[in-house]
């Protein structure tokens, strides 16, 4: 890593923190504004926009820590990108900011998402300044995070701020294997109590999870992460030693902390089962050794089959952006359908399986959450698309060399981790509550029938006598099979079942039956897309989820062309060029409330 650099600033207020930063107005600093270092001072308590209640005196919410602390550092980001604008660099965005700004544009910069472990911005030219409340973000752009080493989610743990090298060597891999499906890390720079990468701004910017919510799914972008990851899984570490890394020993610092959080997970998921009252209680109180399966899921994160990037969710993929929005458009696609995975940051050596389980889990409490709205023919037509990215996936093991066994072990471990996933989604809400419900009973419906899902697959992948000896294809069809028994099971009360003589046992009947009364009318386009929302991973860990916030900060009025020195414009009072130091650490989640609860120092 480079050498450290001195601390970034912080604007001098927080003004007024509320919990919907995206209904802020456009603001701007000048490099004034930012230099010399000025040091934040948060007030007791959120300025109320209702009268105070016992529960507003206790301190901020989540929701206004993450947005103070991602918007407090936003002035530190824009600092270091400006410090590496040069019209030498070997990035055209870097080389096209420095030609920007000593033209007399400016950078600006927008929060994209806040987590209580990391805060992610883009920083893009203005190259015209006509209106300095302008939301305008055409032009050259560049992605940027900031990494903090601790996090509120799990305080006795160190996060190892050296993630973020893991993260852009991973991606650097990554684009290796699969040219075009990572972004390009531009560096990594350490700062006093954090990290900041900074990387190029892919165009393919949409979650992918806005399409599963919908119904519409273009397949292509599908397709082509179940082929790139394959070639990870198989050609990573190949790749890795090209570039000097061992892949058994890569990133191992942040296996630590979530197989912390697996183990806490675990413990407490199961108490929160059997305590319930639906049928997924009922089945696991009627499993004896459910805490083994727990027990096996940890032993299988300890393994080292690959280099996995270990956190391929539904909502860390991006994809190009429908061309239009509306409902009789849905199933228009953009032209190209590529995708770009993003945050590598847990990315190591790990159990082959996680990655393909870890992004069938969405999309399959995607198909039941359709299915209970009565829109069975989006939610089978999700169902068939992952059975196509499995068979995707295998199709490139294959083409990688890999034989039979090595195949059938990567499925059930890939039903394993995915029974995980859905499991403590249907249980403490992770993303399963973005899916679109008519009434609470609906989300305990689902929900409910995911959990049983989810038990059901840990048991199939980690009770050795549920597959032993079983063929893949067997296997197989017993995984989805427990989706199609869902699907069904999700709409009792919704439809009245005329099944005739039909035979209970028979799925395919059933479902063949629901099409005849079923329908696509139901679709609504996703409220994530609407209100410009990107989902973050704080929200696993107990944070909230992050608006896109539409503030933003302007730095760099006039600007030295190498890129290493700013000056403001002129003032009144002092017109002379000083050169820019920042030396102000970023905020802290826990720093934020702590600066709360003690009046601000």
């Amino acid at each position: 890593m480079d050498a450290p650099l001195p601390g970034p600033l912080a604007p001098d207020h927080l003004d007024e923190v509320d919990e919907a930063p995206a209904s802020r107005e456009v603001r701007s600093y000048s490099y004034e504004d930012a230099h010399p270092p000025i040091h934040i001072t948060p007030p007791k308590t959120p300025p109320p926009k209702t009268p105070p209640t016992p529960a507003a005196a206790e301190g901020p919410s989540p929701a206004q820590v993450v947005a103070a602390m991602s918007e407090a550092n936003a002035s530190a980001v824009l600092a270091l990108v400006m410090s590496e604008s040069n019209p030498l660099s070997e990035h055209a965005a870097l080389q096209q900011f420095a030609a920007g700004l000593s033209q007399g544009g400016c950078l600006r910069v927008t929060v994209l998402a806040g987590g209580l472990t990391n805060c992610s911005y883009r920083v893009w030219l203005d190259a015209t300044q006509d209106d300095p409340d302008s939301e305008y973000e055409g032009g050259p752009a560049v992605f940027a995070k900031l990494g903090f080493s601790h996090a509120p989610w799990n305080e006795g743990f160190e996060y190892p701020q050296e993630r973020l090298v893991g993260e852009a060597t991973a991606m650097s891999v990554f684009g290796m294997v699969a040219p075009g499906c990572a972004a390009v890390p531009f560096f990594v720079r350490e700062v006093a109590d954090g990290t900041i990468l900074v990387t190029e701004y892919s165009t393919t910017d949409e979650q992918i999870a806005n399409q599963f919510i919908e119904g519409c799914v273009d397949p292509r972008p599908v397709v082509g992460l179940a082929r790139a990851l394959a070639k990870l899984h198989c050609a990573g570490s190949g790749a890795a030693k090209r570039v000097g890394v061992e892949v058994s020993t890569f990133n191992e610092l942040v296996r630590g902390c979530t197989l912390d959080m697996l183990q806490s997970l675990g413990s407490t998921d199961l108490a929160k089962i059997r305590a319930g009252k639906g049928r997924l209680a009922k089945l696991a109180n009627q499993i004896p050794s459910v805490g083994s399966l727990f027990e096996a899921l940890i032993a299988s994160y300890e393994r080292k089959d690959c280099l996995i990037h270990s956190d391929a969710h539904a909502f860390n993929m991006l994809v190009e952006p429908k061309p239009s929005t509306a409902i009789y458009d849905f199933a228009k696609f953009a032209e190209r359908g590529t995708f770009t995975l993003v945050d590598f940051e847990m990315s190591m050596a790990g159990p082959i399986g996680k990655d393909a389980g870890t992004f069938m889990s969405f999309p399959l409490c995607a198909v039941l959450a359709h299915a209970r709205d009565s829109n069975n023919p989006d939610a089978l037509d999700i169902r068939r698309l992952m059975h196509t990215f499995w068979d995707q996936y295998e199709l490139e093991l294959r083409a990688n060399g890999k034989g039979d066994e090595f195949v059938r072990d990567a499925f059930v471990s890939s039903v394993g981790w995915c029974g995980f996933f859905t499991l403590i989604n249907a249980i403490n809400e992770f993303h399963i509550d973005l899916l679109h419900f008519d009434h609470e009973l609906d989300l305990a419906k689902v929900k409910d029938s995911a959990g049983v899902m989810g038990l059901k697959w840990l048991e199939l992948a980690f009770n050795p006598d549920k597959t032993k000896g079983l063929p893949l294809g067997e296997i197989k069809q017993r995984f989805f099979s427990v989706v199609d028994q869902e699907l069904i099971e999700v709409q009792q009360g919704v439809l009245i079942l005329d099944l005739g003589n039909e035979d209970d046992g028979d799925v395919d009947a059933h479902i063949k039956k629901l099409l005849r009364l079923s329908t696509t009318d139901s679709r609504r386009s996703s409220v994530l897309r609407q209100s410009l929302t990107k989902v973050s991973d704080a929200e696993f860990y107990g944070g909230p989820k992050r608006r896109r916030s539409t503030l933003q900060f302007a730095i760099g009025e006039s600007f030295v062309a190498d890129g290493r020195q700013s000056a403001g414009s002129e003032q009144e009072d002092d017109d002379s060029e000083e050169e820019f130091s920042p030396e102000q650490a970023p905020l802290t989640g826990k720093e934020l409330v702590e600066g709360w609860e003690a009046g601000g120092a």
